[in-house]
């Protein structure tokens, strides 16, 4: 098994200036899944769709404006073609409008792989892809709202999320990330438990509960710790709240805590570094994820 992965990062404006990360894999059965999909979709000319995805390298107030840029820029162009959005964000720590916007993207854009609603089906591409990126504003915003932390996220869109993890994949599911972390993304279109909790969701439908089922090429790469204590907390919130809505989750046909509802990421690897702070500052130069190989 391949045990090296490489990432080249680069400056958007000058793609010759490069900084490359170099990882440690984990020995691990969804890694090695994982690694078989990632080569597939080279292979078959998947591009990486956002490769700017990154989150809060900038100062404060910086992210802050790219946040609101981008989430009304998208609802903006959604409304033009028909206006189906109601509200605008004007507070970063609206969540109820944030809920609002994601149930929006879940309603008319489509769950995984089913874009076949009316509206989408009639939509220009334009429109079609702010659906799709009204979700990752959304989650631009919560970033910034929940302590601006810092990870960039990888993704291959156009690949048709089709492969299901085993049971057995779960054991590397962690609360507790750490810097310089490679974990799994997740690629449903819904929230897992751990949203419900954090966002108090009014707006949620039965269909967009989507606990972790799929995976794909899609990854995550961490520049923050969580401590024991938060991820404790994490998960103990998290069974709680399956308690106390147990009524809710056995409709859905899980009426079990399984492995599988649990929250947190699944971890694929560590990031080979000695110094913090220079990383920080060269990922500051280099937000643009120009290609990814295994050695």
């Amino acid at each position: 098994m391949v045990t090296k992965f490489l990432i080249t990062l680069c400056d958007s404006r000058n793609k010759d200036d490069e900084y490359i990360l170099e990882f440690n894999l984990i020995n691990s059965s969804i890694v090695k899944k994982w690694h078989a999909k990632v080569i597939d979709a080279i292979a078959r000319g998947y591009t990486i769709d956002d490769p700017e995805r990154f989150y809060g390298f900038n100062e404060y107030h910086e992210d802050v404006k790219i946040a609101f840029e981008r989430i009304n820029a998208c609802i903006n162009t959604i409304n033009s073609h028909k206006k189906i959005i109601n509200r605008v964000l004007t507070d970063i720590r609206d969540t109820d409008t944030l809920n609002y916007l994601h149930h929006i993207f879940e309603k008319y854009h489509g769950l995984l792989d089913q874009q076949t609603g009316e509206f989408y089906v009639n939509a220009p591409i334009t429109v079609r892809k702010a659906l799709a990126d009204l979700n990752i504003a959304v989650h631009r915003v919560e970033t910034v709202l929940y302590g601006n932390p810092k990870y960039f996220v990888t993704t291959y869109f156009g690949l048709p999320k089709t492969d299901k993890f085993s049971i057995e994949d779960f054991e590397y599911m962690t609360c507790k990330h750490e810097f310089g972390g490679l974990y799994l993304n997740y690629v449903e279109i819904g929230k897992p438990i751990e949203d419900l909790v954090r966002d108090k969701d009014e707006y949620i439908g039965d269909e967009a509960f989507k606990p972790w089922d799929h995976y794909s090429a899609d990854f995550a790469v961490k520049f923050h710790d969580t401590s024991e204590e938060e991820a404790n907390a994490n998960a103990a919130n998290c069974l709680e709240y399956y308690k106390q809505n147990y009524e809710f989750f056995k409709k859905l046909g899980y009426p079990k805590y399984t492995e599988q509802l649990r929250p947190g990421y699944i971890k694929l690897g560590e990031l080979v570094y000695d110094d913090r702070e220079l990383i920080i500052k060269k990922i500051k130069q280099h937000q643009y994820v120009k290609s990814v190989r295994f050695s």
